[in-house]
Formats: structure tokens, C-alpha cells, sequence
């Protein structure tokens, strides 16, 4: 069985921040972070069995 952590990394986030990162609705598209660049990865599943394939979609924010 695996075992979950029951505290989760400081990540200087307020309490308020913290609780709307957990449980409210978070919308994020390319550019949020600015100038900095960004690299978006994200699969067609939210989960997959142990053996599965995985097909992952990666882009990013930097010119080409």
C-alpha cells in the first residue's frame, strides 16, 4: 500500500493561498509566469495502471 505524505513542502504560500491551491478552481494557461518561460506537460488520463503506456503532450513558452 503506498503511503501519502501528511504534510506538504513550504512553499511560502498564506494560508489563503494555500487552501484555494487545494480546493478551489485553478485555471492556468501558457504566459501566467511572465517573462520567465514556462514548459507545459500534461497526459490524456489522470491515472494509468502499473504497465500502461503513457502518452505525455509537452509544450512550452519559448520561441522556436
Amino acid at each position: 500500500m503506498t503511503r501519502y505524505p501528511t504534510e506538504f513542502p513550504d512553499f511560502g504560500l498564506t494560508a489563503e493561498q494555500r487552501r484555494h491551491a487545494v480546493r478551489g478552481h485553478y485555471y492556468e494557461w501558457p504566459g501566467m509566469d511572465g517573462e520567465r518561460g514556462e514548459i507545459w506537460c500534461y497526459s490524456n488520463r489522470f491515472s494509468y495502471r502499473a504497465g500502461e503506456m503513457v502518452t505525455l503532450h509537452v509544450s512550452s513558452t519559448a520561441p522556436s
